[in-house]
């Protein structure tokens, strides 16, 4: 074994056996001191009876992984069984206790005059989230009033009227039914973004779109809208809308919209 100035020397004749350095003498070898050797690059690792064996780390790796899969599980939990309308907040707190609502004012008494547009709210909130059934569902509606602090004197009406109609048994007996259908197509007087109450497709392949309304009778106002949804979702799936319609809840009026050929 060699001492530190044998192996010094050692280096300085292997260097010198090799020849000059591209023609340049090869300066004298300094022999270092302990004090003056360079720090290690790594001179903060900790020294080895110091770290941790392998147990331990694979114990505190697994211990951060189950936190991590329990914080995962915990949010899976609190997303809702029954995916909620894009543009409504409707969600009955006792099917997902660990979501919470804020609890809203006391709502409008009977005999109040309404308020047309929570009315229509509360309408398009119940029809978006009642199963596809004729039934009613007293829990919903009275969630939806209490949401938009309206009186169930006014809504039920309404909601009888689109349960037991026309466009309502046509959706529900389709072959496919979607509700709440977010849309956008460009017009003439820009872009049109929208949401379609319905779509849903017969037995025989055959697109339909419905929309439900509130107020009285005006197809002349509404035409021009659902002929745009109709174009939206032609342009969206690259099928031709075979029949599109409004249905007015007060007098229970289904029209048909004739869309352009």
């Amino acid at each position: 074994k060699k001492t530190p100035t044998g192996y010094t020397e050692w280096i300085h004749d292997l260097i010198h056996e090799a020849g000059d350095y591209k023609g340049q003498p090869i300066p004298p070898i300094r022999q270092l001191t302990d004090d003056q050797l360079p720090v290690s690059v790594h001179a903060d690792r900790k020294p080895a009876e110091t770290l941790p064996d392998v147990s331990s780390v694979w114990a505190e790796r697994t211990a951060s992984q189950s936190e991590r899969e329990s914080r995962l599980k915990n949010v899976v939990l609190q997303i809702p069984e029954i995916t909620r309308p894009s543009r409504h907040d409707y969600y009955p707190t006792e099917q997902s206790p660990a979501l919470s609502v804020e609890k809203k004012p006391e709502t409008a008494g009977e005999g109040d005059e309404p308020d047309r547009a929570a009315v229509g709210r509360a309408l398009h909130g119940y029809m978006a989230l009642i199963a596809p059934v004729t039934v009613p569902d007293d829990d919903l509606a009275d969630y939806v009033a209490r949401e938009e602090r309206i009186s169930r004197e006014h809504l039920d009406p309404l909601l009888s009227s689109c349960l037991s109609g026309e466009l309502w048994h046509e959706a529900v007996t389709a072959a496919r039914l979607w509700r709440e259908v977010p849309v956008a197509v460009k017009t003439d007087e820009g872009i049109l973004l929208g949401v379609i109450d319905l779509v849903w497709e017969d037995g025989e392949g055959l697109i339909h779109i419905g929309d439900w309304k509130s107020g009285s009778v005006q197809p002349e106002r509404h035409a021009a809208q659902m002929r745009d949804y109709a174009l939206a979702v032609e342009q969206a799936t690259g099928r031709e809308v075979e029949s599109a319609c409004v249905f007015y809840a007060e007098s229970a009026t289904k029209i048909i919209i004739e869309l352009e050929g």
